[in-house]
């Protein structure tokens, strides 16, 4: 990665606000080589099977891999999502969530850990007596360290970037059987870091959280198969629209207009399973 381009990554993460954090796993995962004495979470999602009025108590592990004192703030949020790759922390328009903050707990708002010291924290979830509830609830609990990270002398322009990191660590608890409603709403070329992805677009209609993968089959007009392409798993809240980037490599716009068809599935390890017929646009 270039300067500039570390840069540019740098600046947008700090320039969040505390009620719209951007995509903190992106971010982190292009400035981790150059910090590689940072905080270490365990986890960053859990999901609960629970009834009306039952409790848990769920931990995770903090490690400071520093050799400094590190204070750590945490604080439970709403979260939301958008297709074009935005996250959401902090109020949310109803329609968007389903909300389990208030079933959150936390034992504790900050936590000092001294040098090297690994800690287990803890938070207990309580689902309301409420025999309405069905499906998928969920919150999310960032985890702040207070410290400022530097980089300094990347490159041969010997500049310094200061990033604060959040870690967004995702508490998703499952009421009953709920269900799942898959739909595509569209579909796009997109070029990312010089590499072309078709970009399809879905819609989590029902009210259960999964997460699928996505294959695509691509045939010729003979029925030859000519292409399957993959993805990696991607989080489905309900209500919340989500993207899969599906790297096409050479094939053209043209190819996938006029003379490829085929087959996406969406399958979350055979746990919910949704298949429709492609063409693209």
């Amino acid at each position: 990665m270039s300067a500039t381009e570390l840069m540019k990554y740098a600046a947008l993460f700090v320039l969040n606000k505390a009620s719209d954090v951007k995509n903190i796993f992106l971010i982190f995962s292009l400035l981790s080589p150059f910090f590689a004495e940072a905080l270490q979470v365990s986890d960053f999602s859990v999901v609960e099977k629970l009834k009306p009025g039952e409790k848990k108590q769920v931990s995770l592990t903090l490690f400071n891999d520093r050799d400094t004192e590190e204070q750590v703030n945490l604080s439970l949020v709403d979260y939301g999502c958008n297709s074009e790759g935005q996250h959401f922390f902090g109020d949310l328009p109803e329609k968007a969530m389903r909300s389990n903050i208030s079933w959150v707990h936390l034992g504790q708002d900050r936590v000092k850990l001294a040098p090297q010291e690994r800690r287990a924290i803890y938070y207990v979830i309580e689902v309301p007596k409420d025999s309405s509830l069905k499906g998928s609830y969920w919150s999310v609990l960032l985890i702040e360290p207070t410290e400022i990270l530097n980089a300094e002398n990347l490159e041969k322009g010997q500049f310094k970037v200061n990033v604060k990191i959040r870690y967004a660590h995702h508490i998703v608890t499952n009421i009953g059987e709920g269900t799942t409603a898959l739909k595509l709403f569209k579909k796009e070329i997109k070029e990312i870091e010089g590499k072309r992805y078709l970009c399809i677009h879905v819609l989590n209609e029902g009210d259960q959280f999964f997460v699928p993968s996505l294959t695509l089959k691509l045939y010729d007009r003979k029925g030859v198969l000519k292409k399957t392409l993959e993805t990696q798993t991607e989080r489905l809240y309900p209500g919340n629209p989500q993207s899969f980037l599906v790297d096409i490599g050479d094939l053209t716009e043209d190819e996938l207009r006029n003379e490829l068809s085929g087959f996406v599935l969406f399958d979350a390890k055979g746990d919910h399973v949704f298949g429709d017929r492609f063409t693209y646009p």
